[in-house]
């Protein structure tokens, strides 16, 4: 049986869509099994915090194991007006500095 690579370390840079040239929009780091905190991550949104979903990003870590990942990614937000509700979207992309045991 083969041993599979256990994640040592990893850093999270989100930017805004296709914009990876500025400074993120926030930055996580972590060790070992930290990375399950980081499966949703909140930003302030529009009218409360949109929520932005990591599972894709943890699936391809632990599928292929690469050091350096970068992919788009979508945050969501709904909002309420007027007893109306509406999802508001907003599109990032994110980079992932990954090291393993």
């Amino acid at each position: 049986m083969v041993d599979l690579p256990k994640l040592k370390t990893f850093k999270i840079y989100l930017y805004p869509l296709n914009n990876t040239n500025v400074e993120a929009i926030a930055e996580y780091t972590g060790s070992s099994n930290e990375w399950q905190s980081y499966r949703q991550i909140k930003l302030p949104g529009f009218d409360g915090a949109q929520t932005i979903n990591l599972d894709d990003l943890w699936l391809n870590v632990f599928s292929n194991y690469p050091s350096n990942i970068e992919m788009d990614i979508t945050g969501l937000e709904t909002i309420i007006k007027y007893s109306g509700t509406q999802q508001l979207t907003e599109k990032f992309t994110i980079i992932a500095e990954l090291c393993y045991e």
